[in-house]
């Protein structure tokens, strides 16, 4: 491919210090470069940070700004001297610049909605007025399901034919040997991954192993503003033998090998991957029906269970059941359902047709 036909594509986010929206983007960023020798693909970096991720094959521009907001100026110059033919963009304080100084400049920018933006700024109206603004600006917004999109469609007054749905991908490449898992044995291993934040709900899967002490052990991994309050509860609640907490660790790999049940009892979601990360490593799911994200991953009995309620005795008994049903042959399945329907090759690529589809329209 000459030169002159290489497409430059930006991925912009803050940093890579561990997040999962960036996580996604750096792996369909690196896939790219790696993979498709027509695009120039680049990630720029607005804030200071320590790199969680390691992607290789593409540009990495840092910008090394103190925020966000900081970082515009910057920005700013930087695309109008490097020009890309599009520009991709992640988390609703990064898209709503990026997408300004794209529009000033004459630059396609198409926002990924990460997760179900309405109830996230439910008590933060000036966020809900700058998103509206936002996606009226882009060229195209992806949403990572089917409920987020629609909660763009109905919140925020975007056009359906400006949204592109794409589910997150999982990026895991190895064999994995599914032994027959255990059945009796406790305590059973519980697993969240995520940060701790209220949206996540952790506080519930705090009281689910104090009324069940003795049945459940839970491993929290993540970061976040609660941590601290994360760690008083478990002592005040005299679980501290019963609860692990662990801040992110790069070989994630081995947390869900370790795990009989993955947990998710989040007020809302939009499509979170550490759930498809878990299936993939064979994990059976107990999961609240929140908006949105896990109803459209749960499809299958054999993936797990949906909760309609946040219900402790249910959730408990839903987590005795997946274990009492398991086996090889069904977290097989999981791991061939996730394998098909969820990888980074399909991912990638429809990210790629998303953000330069406006060069043949």
């Amino acid at each position: 491919m000459s030169r002159f036909n290489t497409k430059k594509l930006f991925f912009v986010m803050a940093n890579l210090d561990g997040g999962g929206a960036e996580r996604v983007l750096s792996n369909i960023a690196q896939y790219l470069s790696q993979q498709d020798k027509s695009l120039k693909v680049s990630i720029v970096l607005l804030c200071q940070g320590e790199d969680f991720y390691t992607p290789e094959g593409c540009e990495i521009i840092r910008l090394n700004s103190s925020s966000v907001k900081a970082g515009a100026i910057k920005l700013w110059q930087l695309l109008r001297k490097e020009k890309p033919d599009a520009v991709i963009s992640t988390l609703k304080h990064v898209t709503f610049i990026t997408s300004l100084i794209c529009r000033s400049l004459g630059i396609a920018h198409y926002s990924r909605i990460a997760n179900t933006l309405s109830v996230e700024t439910d008590k933060r109206p000036l966020w809900s007025v700058l998103s509206y603004l936002n996606y009226k600006l882009d060229r195209g917004v992806i949403a990572v399901s089917e409920g987020v999109k629609d909660d763009l469609v109905t919140h925020y007054n975007v056009s359906e034919k400006k949204i592109i749905v794409i589910p997150n991908p999982v990026n895991f490449v190895q064999d994995l040997d599914f032994a027959e898992p255990k059945i009796d044995q406790e305590p059973i291993e519980l697993l969240f991954v995520g940060r701790f934040e209220p949206q996540k709900n952790i506080d519930f899967l705090l009281d689910l192993v104090e009324d069940n002490k003795g049945l459940f052990h839970l491993t929290l991994i993540g970061k976040g503003s609660l941590k601290d309050n994360i760690v008083a509860q478990i002592k005040e609640k005299n679980i501290e033998d019963k609860v692990t907490v662990l801040a992110p660790i790069r070989n994630i790999e081995t947390a869900y090998k370790q795990a009989d049940v993955f947990v998710l009892s989040s007020l809302f979601e939009g499509m979170p991957n550490v759930m498809l990360e878990a299936l993939y490593f064979g994990l059976p799911v107990v999961s609240y029906d929140c908006p949105s994200g896990p109803r459209e991953i749960l499809t299958e009995d054999f993936l797990g269970a949906l909760l309609g309620q946040l219900n402790k005795d249910a959730f408990a008994r839903s987590i005795r059941e997946q274990i009492s049903s398991n086996s090889s042959d069904k977290a097989r399945k999981r791991h061939n359902h996730i394998k098909a329907n969820y990888n980074l090759d399909s991912t990638a690529k429809r990210y790629k047709k998303a953000a330069l589809s406006h060069e043949e329209n």
